[in-house]
């Protein structure tokens, strides 16, 4: 356990570096900052998300994995929707009608 630890922990800090570093480079293109720790997220929150499904399953939980990835990306999105949108109240709004309609 400790030597995955070891290997795990230097590897992950390397893929932040790395993803922080990709960003930094976007940013002198024309594409908006923070769209590469954008998309990982994204990835990131669908890994949890399907791990999540699995506790739940394993704790005889009825769940869909597409509504627990829907939900995921939904409450990522409605996050970064919140902060550069100018209207919060139009975000909360489509967000609320979205879950609904999930």
């Amino acid at each position: 356990m400790l030597k995955q630890r070891l290997i795990t922990g230097p590897l992950l800090i390397v893929l932040v570096l790395a993803i922080v570093w990709c960003d930094a480079k976007l940013d002198a293109s024309n594409l908006p900052r923070g769209m590469v720790i954008f998309g990982f997220c994204c990835v990131l929150s669908l890994l949890i998300a399907r791990e999540l499904v699995a506790f739940l399953r394993a704790a005889a939980i009825p769940v869909s994995p597409i509504a627990g990835s829907l939900a995921a990306l939904l409450g990522l999105v409605g996050t970064m929707a919140s902060v550069h949108s100018s209207g919060r109240i139009d975000v909360a709004g489509a967000m609320a009608t979205v879950i609904t309609l999930m």
